[in-house]
């Protein structure tokens, strides 16, 4: 049998420094990645994309413009193991761990959405260019090119950080909501211009950042005689106490 160079370099790899999941730290086998097949199954999912209309939706849809589809693919808590996944791809230099988690994603929407949202364009939260060069990369845009390599939608980078924003771990919904404002402009509204959006980002805790992210492509839009077909939003995580 035939055996590619790559492939056999891959297995020797494995041999010498074993694959193991982040959440548990089993030995992964050959068709496993980042996350072993126990702790996917056990990955604590809200369901929330398959349902037309949850409390995410309700608190957060206060615009004008349309929103049909909001959610989190799990619930997060920062002492589960789970939460691993989201340190170590934002915190220690491994963005693809993003990419890998959003195609996972992405398989579980195509499954319930499917070419509903393949049309769609992802805007990633960004983060402002002194920690984008600090850190090297932007974890939601890593987790939006995972979502369009399944989704096959357009990922736009047309969102951007106007400040630097502070970090969030230590403050109350008071304080988050106060932080969160005036972060973000579009650079180009009229790109977007009668296509449906979807906003993108790691966690959702207390919703202030994806608020004040909705609020403005609605806002910048409206300014430049544009309008969306709908503004929507998904993030890998969301606290259950949100």
């Amino acid at each position: 049998m035939h055996i590619s160079l790559k492939n056999m370099l891959r297995q020797l790899s494995h041999l010498v420094a074993p694959r193991s999941c982040y959440c548990c730290g089993r030995t992964l086998v050959s068709d496993e990645n980042i996350m072993c097949m126990h702790c996917l199954m056990d990955l604590p999912r809200t369901g929330q994309h398959l349902k037309a209309d949850t409390e995410l939706l309700s608190r957060l849809c206060v615009l004008p413009e349309r929103t049909h589809l909001g959610a989190g693919w799990f619930y997060y808590d920062k002492t589960s193991p789970y939460s691993r996944l989201i340190h170590a791809a934002k915190y220690y230099g491994r963005p693809y761990i993003m990419r890998v988690l959003g195609r996972m994603f992405g398989y579980e929407l195509k499954q319930s959405r499917g070419s509903a949202i393949s049309d769609a364009i992802l805007l990633p939260i960004p983060l402002h260019a002194d920690r984008r060069m600090l850190r090297g990369y932007n974890q939601s845009l890593e987790l939006a090119l995972g979502l369009s390599d399944i989704l096959g939608c357009t990922v736009s980078e047309n969102l951007v950080a106007t400040r630097r924003r502070r970090p969030h771990a230590l403050k109350n919904r008071t304080a988050r909501l106060s932080d969160s404002e005036k972060l973000f402009r579009l650079e180009n509204p009229h790109e977007l211009n009668g296509r449906h959006l979807i906003i993108v980002d790691d966690i959702i805790t207390t919703g202030a950042t994806m608020l004040e992210a909705m609020t403005t492509v609605a806002r910048d839009m409206r300014l430049t005689g544009t309008a969306p077909a709908s503004i929507n939003f998904l993030s890998l995580g969301i606290t259950r106490n949100f």
